[in-house]
């Protein structure tokens, strides 16, 4: 985990191994976290989960739903799934991204100082170029 600064908001990068239990203590830390902006889980594929993937997938969705966190940004193969189980879960404030380039534009028209930005995802989805892109 990195912790970065980009223009007044605070990423927390992952982006180099996820699993469904660390991924859970990510979310879990990021919805502890004093804001005063807005929360933003930016969810990539957990991989090497074979036949488990899907629902493992919807599960985070829910999780990240469940722990009140504003908008989700889901990415990468299973986005369908996580966005189906945050959206079960009542969080309809999710968006769904092919790219990692897509992401970072989205997240250059949304952001705001004081906002908290966590980038979660295995280090195969290649999401640390969000960051890099926000930084150039």
């Amino acid at each position: 985990m990195q912790i970065e600064d980009w223009n007044g908001v605070r990423i927390l990068n992952d982006a180099y191994n996820a699993n469904p239990d660390s991924m859970a203590a990510a979310l879990t830390w990021l919805s502890g976290l004093d804001c005063a902006g807005k929360k933003i889980a930016v969810i990539g594929t957990m991989a090497e989960l074979g036949e488990h993937s899907e629902h493992e997938h919807e599960e985070i969705g829910k999780l990240v739903a469940d722990l009140k966190i504003d908008i989700i940004f889901a990415i990468g193969e299973f986005a369908e799934c996580v966005a189906r189980g945050a959206r079960k879960s009542g969080n309809k404030n999710v968006e769904i991204f092919e790219k990692p380039e897509d992401v970072a534009e989205r997240l250059k028209q949304i952001c705001s100082e004081n906002d908290i930005v966590l980038i979660k995802a295995s280090r195969s989805a290649r999401l640390e170029q969000i960051v890099k892109i926000l930084k150039s």
